[in-house]
Order: C-alpha cells, then sequence, then structure tokens
C-alpha cells in the first residue's frame, strides 16, 4: 500500500556569509533552524528542494551530521531518491562551497506520511 501524504508546505530560506561554513570562512550557508521548520509531527521528509544560488557546490547537513551534497549549487532543482527524513528539533544547514556572488535562495517542501 502506497502512503498518502500531508502537504506541510514550504520553508524559504537565503544565505549569509558565514564564518564558520566547513568549506571556506565567509562562504555562503542557509540554515532552517527547527523554529523555522516548525513542525510537530512525529517525523515529516524533505521530498523538494529548489535552489537559487551562485553556483559551486552544496554540503547538506542535519544537525551535526553530513547528510549529502550537490555538485551544483546553482538553478537546480533536487528531488532526491531517498527524502530527507527530519523530526521536531532538527536542523537543516546547506553550505555553499563560494562566498561570491548573489547570496543563495532556497525553497524546501516538506510532507508527512499519514497512509502507514
Amino acid at each position: 500500500m502506497a502512503a498518502e501524504y500531508q502537504d506541510l508546505g514550504p520553508r524559504a530560506g537565503n544565505g549569509f556569509a558565514d564564518q564558520n561554513n566547513p568549506t571556506g570562512a565567509g562562504n555562503w550557508t542557509v540554515s532552517f533552524p527547527a523554529s523555522v521548520l516548525n513542525v510537530q509531527v512525529s517525523i515529516f521528509e524533505v521530498y523538494h528542494i529548489a535552489v537559487n544560488g551562485p553556483g559551486g557546490y552544496i554540503l547538506v547537513y542535519r544537525n551535526q551530521d553530513f547528510w549529502d551534497t550537490t555538485n551544483y549549487g546553482g538553478q537546480n532543482s533536487w528531488d532526491p531518491q531517498q527524502p530527507l527524513l527530519v523530526r521536531p528539533g532538527d536542523d537543516l544547514t546547506f553550505y555553499w562551497s563560494i562566498g561570491s556572488g548573489s547570496a543563495p535562495m532556497m525553497t524546501l517542501w516538506l510532507r508527512h506520511a499519514t497512509g502507514i
């Protein structure tokens, strides 16, 4: 039986120059703290991400754990084979390998499986 999903809507974030970015001091970072994700179900998915950035690559972290990378941090649409599972209280952070150009903008699309 296929899961049914409840759409939890988008969350938008803008990049900032981050002196603690692990790819290089001053490179762009987009952060989605738990207060921005603000979902109160036991587990939910980031099933789609729209990226408009300056290029480079992106490291993806859930809390302090490295989760994934994308090779192109410019305009793209990220639709992972395995959605990123997130729990209330988790933070998501996207670290660009570049600090020049326009600040990146991201939109995360969230959903919750209801029919499991």
